[in-house]
């Protein structure tokens, strides 16, 4: 039987592949580097801070790992494994915690056995096939991208909503709700043209840092609720996530923008990170639930 997030008390980590991009850095002399990705460690020291224990088990053995491990705080690094299921049990073991209440992330073949044997296996966006069968999560981000991350922040959220913080949201690294403090959405109305839109939102998010508070950028690619047949309504729906792309990938904000029927939402889940419902559309059961299924917030 799977265990949920909200149970999960031990986070266990792959390192190559997960951690890392998979990629080994050799020099001439032999010394070997890897990169680790500085979000994945900042969600790593989060969790430790709710008291959720973190290890990392690898069939390498390496001195740059140890490092990052003893940087974060790691509580089990077991480097040069030959049987990692049997090391797993050993750290369930000595913290007291079932199978049931671990999760692991994997990207291939050598992490299938402790995979199947925990409530949570993961395996990241370019695991392995066979990885990804037996997950029960595949992340968005690749691994050494930002897969750690990701579930770290949904493990952190899943432990808010636990302890009865259920209006907290996560939209990225933006937490609302919960006692969080105030988030900006803001924007155009409506997307008059990619340059203005890059523009507006360079400029809000310029003062939203300025006075210290989140910045989610808004605007509608079609105003379908214009008073007159002839007002400009918005580039269309695939222009208009094209701009909204650009925007959140060059300017590095959340965007926001509204759906009108059901057929819109596929395209507009995969550039959103938020989907609003428009307020005269509120009471469509059909488009709110489409909209619910992205697992994307909903902004209504």
């Amino acid at each position: 039987m799977r265990g949920r997030p909200s149970d999960i008390r031990l986070l266990v980590l792959d390192v190559d592949g997960v951690l890392t991009d998979g990629r080994l850095y050799y020099s001439d002399s032999g010394w070997e580097a890897k990169a680790f990705n500085a979000h994945d460690g900042q969600g790593i020291k989060l969790l430790r801070g709710r008291g959720i224990k973190t290890a990392i088990i690898s069939g390498r053995s390496s001195e740059a790992v140890r490092r990052r491990a003893e940087e974060l705080g790691i509580d089990e690094v077991r480097l040069g494994v030959k049987d990692k299921l049997s090391t797993l049990g050993e750290i369930l073991t000595k913290y007291g915690i079932s199978p049931q209440q671990a999760a692991y992330i994997g990207d291939d073949v050598g992490d299938l056995e402790v995979m199947k044997s925990v409530g949570f296996p993961v395996a990241v966006a370019n695991a392995h096939e066979s990885v990804k069968r037996v997950a029960a999560y595949v992340t968005k981000r690749n691994g050494g991208d930002g897969a750690v991350r990701e579930i770290c922040d949904m493990l952190i959220y899943a432990d808010e909503t636990n302890k009865g913080n259920v209006n907290a949201v996560r939209i990225g690294d933006i937490r609302i709700g919960g006692g969080a403090s105030l988030a900006l959405i803001a924007g155009p109305c409506v997307i008059e043209s990619r340059d203005h839109s890059l523009k507006m939102a360079e400029a809000i998010r310029s003062v939203a840092e300025r006075i210290g508070i989140p910045f989610i950028f808004k605007s509608s690619y079609d105003k379908a609720n214009r008073s007159s047949i002839r007002s400009y309504r918005g580039p269309g729906l695939d222009e208009g996530l094209r701009i909204l792309d650009e925007v959140r990938r060059h300017v590095g904000v959340p965007v926001l923008s509204d759906v009108h029927c059901v057929r819109q939402i596929p395209a507009a889940a995969e550039v959103l990170d938020v989907i609003q419902i428009p307020a005269f559309l509120c009471r469509q059961t059909d488009l709110l639930i489409e909209a619910g299924k992205t697992g994307k917030p909903i902004n209504v």
